[in-house]
């Protein structure tokens, strides 16, 4: 009876921990969402870090336009930019993650891509570097 007992805890246990293990998130599904452009810059002195001075306010150079991108978790999304009273274009885009999460490629709905390097991905915060001299920087806050 004692050896059905320790069986049977040790089976939950089991379970349990994998259960746990495979609710983790994975980073694709912290991509999943809508994302604001805050900030633009670019490697200035070609150290390839994002210095001091370097990232500036998306408000300061966007113009009053609000940027935005929306990834759906089967691979589509959106791009949509907004000069408030004036314009509010949104295009259909695909994109996928490869190289562990690292490498983002976003297609449009003409065929066109840009690959880009993911630098931050966290709940809140997304970084991505594009794959050209100089280095420049987009940096999102999820909405």
């Amino acid at each position: 009876m004692k050896l059905n007992n320790l069986l049977i805890v040790t089976c939950l246990s089991f379970a349990t921990a994998l259960s746990v293990a495979s609710c983790k998130k994975s980073s694709t599904n912290k991509l999943v969402g809508t994302w604001k452009v805050t900030q633009t810059g670019a490697d200035q002195n070609g150290n390839g870090n994002i210095d001091a001075g370097e990232m500036v306010s998306f408000d300061s150079v966007g113009m009053g336009a609000i940027v935005t991108y929306t990834f759906n978790s089967n691979g589509t999304g959106t791009e949509r930019i907004v000069f408030t009273g004036f314009l509010d274009s949104s295009i259909s885009v695909k994109w996928t993650l490869a190289n562990a999460d690292k490498d983002l490629t976003i297609t449009d709905n003409t065929g066109a891509s840009e690959s880009l390097h993911v630098t931050t991905l966290t709940g809140t915060d997304l970084v991505l570097a594009s794959t050209t001299t100089p280095i420049e920087w987009i940096a999102f806050k999820k909405q």
